[in-house]
């Protein structure tokens, strides 16, 4: 590790240098010929972000921001199939999707360049992902976009990119994006003071939404608390018995308990003495509505999340230490904005004690 470690920090310090010079020439290039494209408004490209659904739903506070920093811009996203949820985000231009190959291989993302340096795109925007910086091969297919603008996080000394550093964990996501936004308005106008109202967004198709208002609504549910026991790796799960024995304790105090991504066939087994307890299995659109019209979400890490912080529903995450991405402090870096949530955590997800869950669901729902 140690070896891998010292090996990327020599192939950045050569990618710095070359890249650094390029750069140059290429700005003395530009101004000898003064061939610099001038668009109407602002062509704005973000650069992966990151690839799944809750880190699509979190990038909507960016998208907002620099619609409000340049209420004319166009903004396209190149990013993996999770950012699908955002495709219909009202200050989206365009979406498109790269394989799962591509996201994981830079060479087979090279065939896309000419098509990026034909957009002339004004600003490229490539964070967050790694906290710990980017890759010299990243970096140099960064450059190649021809971009007049980049912006990435820890990625410093390179002159084409404008750095922004990620104090990590203490910097939550949504601060490094509301961090790039204010570099960004204040390079606009260094007079303007802008701020940002902290909030994400979906658009959720009507057909969609009234599936969930028709099931609702047929099985007599006006209030529930969403409970959400699966995540996309195990570790990030919680067991059905503890799911059943969780939902079976709230449902006694005569509040009704939705469980999506459980085992229905096995739900004959728990019943509330007041609360109905139901499973509901259907898309990820369905799942988002069914938060919009929660009274609280309670949820392992995983996009529900995001979800439900997109409409100010009071969360209770569970989250593992060990999440399948190195990141041991995601319960820190991707914790839920919104002001009457709450967080436990623990090596294992299924490891925090049923004890500790009861009390702060409790918490949660008593502060509704």
């Amino acid at each position: 590790m140690q070896i891998t470690g010292i090996l990327k920090k020599i192939k950045l310090s050569i990618a710095r240098t070359m890249l650094n010079s390029m750069f140059i020439l290429r700005k003395l290039s530009a101004e000898k010929h003064d061939c610099t494209i001038r668009h109407t408004k602002p062509r704005i490209l973000l650069f992966f972000m990151s690839p799944g659904i809750g880190d699509a739903v979190m990038a909507t506070f960016l998208i907002k921001g620099l619609n409000e920093i340049f209420p004319d811009c166009s903004i396209d996203i190149l990013s993996s199939k999770g950012a699908e949820i955002i495709k219909n985000n009202p200050y989206v231009h365009t979406l498109e999707i790269v394989s799962e190959n591509e996201q994981h291989n830079l060479k087979l993302l090279v065939k896309r360049l000419p098509h990026l340096r034909a957009m002339h795109y004004d600003m490229v925007i490539d964070i967050p992902w790694s906290w710990e910086g980017y890759s010299a091969g990243r970096a140099a297919f960064l450059y190649a976009t021809g971009a007049e603008k980049v912006y990435a996080a820890n990625m410093p000394g390179f002159s084409f990119i404008k750095n922004i550093r990620w104090d990590y964990p203490a910097e939550k996501v949504i601060d490094i994006y509301e961090k790039t936004l204010k570099i960004i308005a204040q390079e606009k106008d260094s007079t303007k003071q802008t701020g940002f109202i902290r909030e994400y967004q979906i658009i959720i198709p009507e057909p969609e939404e009234k599936h969930v208002l028709d099931y609702l609504s047929e099985n007599g549910i006006k209030q529930y608390v969403l409970i959400n026991p699966r995540g996309s790796l195990p570790q990030r799960c919680i067991s059905f018995e503890k799911t059943i024995k969780l939902a079976e304790n709230l449902a006694k105090s005569g509040i009704d308990i939705l469980l999506i991504n459980c085992d229905s066939k096995k739900l004959n087994t728990a019943s509330g003495t007041n609360g109905k307890i139901l499973a509901f299995e259907g898309n990820i659109w369905q799942v988002a509505a069914l938060a919009r019209h929660s009274s609280a979400v309670i949820t392992v890490d995983t996009s529900t999340i995001h979800i439900a912080d997109a409409w100010s529903r009071p969360v209770l995450a569970l989250y593992s230490e060990n999440n399948g991405f190195g990141n041991r402090h995601v319960w820190k870096t991707h914790a839920p904005i919104g002001p009457h949530s709450l967080v436990l955590h623990s090596y294992l997800a299924e490891d925090i004690p049923d004890e500790e869950i009861l009390s702060a669901a409790r918490k949660l729902i008593n502060g509704i």
